[in-house]
């Protein structure tokens, strides 16, 4: 009798642990889809009008020279940004052996090699894109800015949202 409750009370206790195992694959498999649906839906908000070779544009100039002129202007904010300290931050005072200036010093190599890495990721998404493929190029920009930020987590560091709204142009 002793025995038979608690054989009961162990299939009961490893039924639970099943049941929570199953749920968070449930709440994986979910976000996931919900996920995948969303980048479908973007596909196919534009299938109609991009199969009769409309898309909306998102920049209205009218010459070579003015898009030219509004890229040089982008590309000054996005050094002025750089310079004035606004394309990342790390609000902690981090020292090295010691050492706030050998800190500081860590922080700038590290922001330029996240910033290089972004910009890297900008530059290529820029050389793939296409009046079909903007959204998707837009989604990679800000999930290589989060893949980025999430490596710098550690420090404190990342790169500011002013800074990617620049570089989504």
């Amino acid at each position: 009798m002793e025995q038979t409750k608690r054989l009961e009370h162990q299939a009961a206790a490893e039924d639970k642990q099943r049941k929570e195992l199953l749920e968070g694959q449930y709440k994986q498999a979910l976000l996931k889809y919900q996920e995948l649906q969303h980048e479908v839906s973007l596909v196919e908000e534009n299938l109609d009008d991009i199969s009769f070779g409309l898309y909306k544009p998102h920049f209205t100039f009218q010459s070579s020279e003015e898009y030219k002129a509004a890229l040089l202007v982008l590309r000054d904010k996005m050094k002025k940004l750089i310079k004035d300290g606004g394309a990342a931050c790390c609000p902690n005072n981090w020292t090295v052996n010691g050492s706030l200036q050998e800190g500081a010093k860590m922080i700038r190599q590290t922001t330029k090699v996240m910033l290089r890495a972004f910009n890297g990721e900008c530059d290529a998404a820029a050389a793939n894109v296409s009046y079909n493929n903007i959204k998707k190029m837009e989604e990679r920009l800000v999930k290589a800015w989060e893949a980025i930020n999430k490596l710098g987590e550690t420090m404190h560091l990342s790169i500011t949202e002013p800074y990617l709204h620049l570089r989504l142009g």
